[in-house]
């Protein structure tokens, strides 16, 4: 099991992703509200990792900007 730490910015201007090889820096147009900006990252994420998003699951942080993934057995990219 491969867990993953990501860094949050809900309501950017445009969606991006950035990997430092420790921390995953997601930028999303949703704002942080009714859980919309948690499902636009994980499907950012599983976009980036070239799974489904119903592949991941969010571990902890469902409510702050710092959460933590579990992408199960996949390998994130080289950074």
């Amino acid at each position: 099991m491969t867990r993953l730490t990501v860094r949050v910015h809900p309501r950017a201007s445009r969606p991006r992703l950035e990997w430092d090889g420790s921390t995953v820096g997601v930028w999303v147009h949703e704002a942080a509200a009714d859980g919309a900006a948690n499902a636009a990252v994980l499907r950012a994420v599983a976009q980036w990792l070239g799974t489904a998003p119903s592949a991941l699951r969010l571990v902890t942080g469902r409510a702050g900007r710092i959460k933590v993934i579990d992408i199960g057995d996949q390998a994130p990219p080289a950074a």
